[in-house]
Order: structure tokens, then sequence, then C-alpha cells
């Protein structure tokens, strides 16, 4: 392992040849089932204070580290190995063995409470210590080029050990420390350019931007998010806080985007939604509230029409309904109408017609005689493209929805919820009063009834 960079390239095999085929595939299970490491918490407790103390020390008698390095103090170092700490208990109280993951790029770090040099010297005596495992990244070439894993870690039972002599109980990890929220809440992202070269969906880059009397009040509700829900349990999936993304765009004003986004890829967005309904929240089920067709009844309105939600919106007759929602989705994410289906629609028309190829769902549907058919159901559409609206003006209507309908739901009710861009996850016990907050901030941002379903 390097200090500038911490994945380096190995065989994807890491087990031994006398290990026996299924020890290989159960370990390749549980290293795709790693769970993000935030690196975020605190400690709260003496216990766990005089831990983190030990460890320091251990870090700071490290006579490799630069004298640079060296001398911006122990507090960073500290903070370092109580967000360690704080993530590798918290993984094994939550399942025996679970491994963790967190990219070493230096540019992931940046604007975080834990600077990149310091998770690489204090990841590095952990390992000296025997206090973590660690499986090396790999990125392999050829045909599975980008396809790649970032190193993994998890506990050992001498810092297991180590953490019940400094009267640390693993079983009860609440108790000495705190699972942080994010640093960095507001992040400003260049557009995708659609012609660039990747493997995958394209990713956008970060900007910088200037501090504003916006942006501060855009933090703060953020912040006052996840402090909330951060005092809240919330089982049965992920959630580590959430910052809020917008992206750039001509006139932007912070008016763009700004979705609220679960931190990690691993978050409860992420999961199907049949597997969000096992969420628990303070130990009580879960209701997912629905809009039906949200960007499209956001779009009708930005077009001073009203779309009757009713009926459903893409129940038209000689299509699927799956294949009538694919084009209006495509529709209102691009600058015009396409002359071809893209992958995500291949791709989801696949998951439901698992008998299909990827030629099946143009042979069947061909997308000039679907655009026929939506058009006529929704003439409307005809003017998107000219209006000058984009997918951005729609995604910024309903993360105002969302943040508004979340804060509410704090501020008046010490309601949690979970947002998940046009839909809210709430106990069952809110379920009544989070409706009608939805439903009242829906028709405050845009202008019309939406329609709800639970």
């Amino acid at each position: 392992m390097t200090d500038d960079n911490i994945e380096v390239q190995i065989s994807a095999d890491t087990s031994t040849e006398a290990d026996p085929i299924g020890a290989k595939i159960a370990l390749g299970e549980d290293l795709r089932r790693a769970r993000y490491m935030p690196l975020t918490g605190s400690c709260i407790s003496n216990e766990a204070l005089n831990l983190v103390k030990h460890v320091t020390a251990r870090v700071l008698q490290d006579d490799t580290a630069s004298k640079t390095w060296k001398e911006a103090g122990p507090a960073r170092v500290e903070r370092a190995v109580t967000a360690f700490l704080a993530d590798l208990l918290f993984a094994e109280e939550r399942q025996a063995g679970l491994w963790l993951f967190r990219s070493g790029v230096s540019n992931s770090f940046s604007g975080e409470e834990v600077g990149y040099r310091a998770y690489l010297r204090v990841r590095r005596t952990l390992a000296q210590m025997g206090l973590i495992e660690e499986r090396v990244g790999f990125n392999p070439r050829g045909e599975l080029a980008g396809r790649s894993w970032t190193s993994r870690l998890r506990g050992t039972p001498a810092l297991f050990d180590l953490a019940q002599s400094h009267g640390v109980d693993i079983k009860d990890c609440a108790a000495h420390f705190r699972k942080g929220t994010p640093s960095t809440v507001l992040e400003l992202r260049r557009p995708v350019d659609a012609g660039q070269k990747h493997v995958g969906k394209p990713r956008s880059k970060r900007m910088r931007f200037q501090e504003s009397y916006l942006t501060r009040r855009l933090k703060t509700e953020v912040q006052e998010i996840n402090t909330f829900l951060a005092s809240r349990k919330i089982e049965g999936c992920t959630h580590d806080g959430f910052k809020r993304i917008f992206t750039h765009a001509p006139r932007f004003n912070w008016d763009k985007h700004g979705r609220l986004y679960s931190v990690g890829p691993e978050s409860y967005q992420q999961l199907p939604k049949e597997e969000r309904r096992l969420i628990q929240i303070d130990r009580e089920s879960v209701v997912e509230l629905d809009i039906r067709a949200c960007s499209l009844t956001i779009a009708y309105a930005l077009l001073g029409e009203h779309l009757d939600v009713s009926a459903d919106p893409y129940a038209i007759d000689a299509l699927p309904r799956g294949v009538a929602k694919s084009w209006v989705t495509m529709t209102l994410g691009h600058s015009a109408f396409h002359k071809r289906w893209s992958r995500d629609a291949v791709d989801s028309y696949l998951e439901g017609n698992p008998g299909a190829d990827r030629s099946t769902l143009a042979k069947l549907h061909p997308i000039q005689e679907v655009q026929r058919l939506v058009l006529e159901r929704h003439p409307v559409l005809c003017r998107y493209h000219e209006s000058g609206i984009t997918m951005l003006d729609l995604m910024f209507k309903d993360s105002e929805i969302m943040v508004n309908t979340v804060l509410r739901l704090i501020r008046q009710h010490q309601a949690p919820s979970l947002p998940v861009h046009d839909s809210l996850i709430v106990r069952l016990s809110d379920s009544e009063r989070a409706h009608c907050t939805l439903r009242e901030e829906f028709k405050r941002v845009v202008g019309t009834e939406p329609y709800i379903k639970m």
C-alpha cells in the first residue's frame, strides 16, 4: 500500500488456493455487500474517548510521517481515529464481519472532516496494529474495464477486544459514539457532457461556488434535517445524512436540480421499492407516499396546462404502460424528441420482459409510433422543448416540494421522513399528516393538485 494511492491493482481473487470454491464465493458476496464508510462519527463517552486517545498515540508514533503532516498537530489525527473507530464498531454491531469501503482517491475527501492524508496514516497504523483486515481494491483492464472495486476493510477481534478493555461494548455502540452528519451538505455540479466517453453513466464534476445568503440558507435547511434524523432510529437500510446537489446551467440562481441525496452509494434511495417497505423508523413500520406522474404534472403546470391525474396518464391504448412512461421520461430529460430508444429505456424494458433481448423494444414498439400515440394523449408535450424548460427545472420543483415537506413535518410534528425524489417514506402513524403536508406543498410550489398514492 502506498501513501499516494491506496487503491493499487491486484488480482480479483484474494483468497488462497487452499480455500474451497464455496468459501471464495461467500467472500466475494460479503465484499460486494460492503457498506459505505462516511467517517463522520464522534465520541460521547469517556470510555470511547480513552480508546480513541490510546489509538491516536500509536498513530502519532509513526516515524514515516512527513514533518509537515506531524506539525499539523494531533487534533487532526484524533478526529480521523474517532471517525474510523465509530464506523468500524457500528458496522460490527450491525452485522458481524460486515465489510466497509471508502475511496482512497484524494479528491473524494475534499471538504470532508477527515482529510486524505489523515485517512491514509490512520488506516495504515490500524493495519499495522492488527486492528483492521483489508482487501485491497482492483481496477481490471480489458472487457471488465471500469468495473473496479475500491478497497474493503473491517475490524478484527483484536479491535473489539481493545474496545472492550476500555469499557466500550460493541453491542451498545450508541452509548459511546454518535453517528455524524455529512460535513458537505451543498454541492454545485457541472452539467454532464453527453458526448464524453465513459463506461456506464457519465458523472458530473463538482464546482466551487461563492457563499451568499442563499447558499447559507440552503445549507442550514439540510443541516436541520440531518441533525433531526440523526436522533432517530432508522433500521432496514443505510442512511448517513443528506446533501443537496444543484447543477449549473444558464441563468443559474440555485434553481436547477437541487434534490436531496442520501450520502453513500448504498443508501435507502438505491433500494427497490419492495425493500424500502421493510424500513423501520423508531421501530415503527413505514408507508411510502408516491406522487403519481410527478415530473409530467410539473411540466404541464409550467406550460400553463392542467394534467388530470385522477386517471393514469401513462394508460394509453395499444401501448404497455412501461413503454409510455419510458418515452415520457426520455422526452422530459432531453432537448429534442429521440430518434431511438435510450439505453435506460431498453434496460427498463428488459427488467419487465425477461424473455426479450435488446432489440425487442424497438421491434415491437418503434419509437416514432410511440411518439405519435403519446402526443395524441399529451399534446402539450409538443411545446415542451421549444419552451426552454428542462429536466433540471422539473427536478428543482420536486426538490422544493420535498425539502419544504420534510422541514414542515419536523418543525410542526417532530415527524421524521425520508424522501426518494418524488415519493416520501414516513412512519405509519404519520401517514395522514404527511399526506396532507405533501399535498399542500405540491400545490403551493406547482400551483396544481397532485395525486398521491399510499
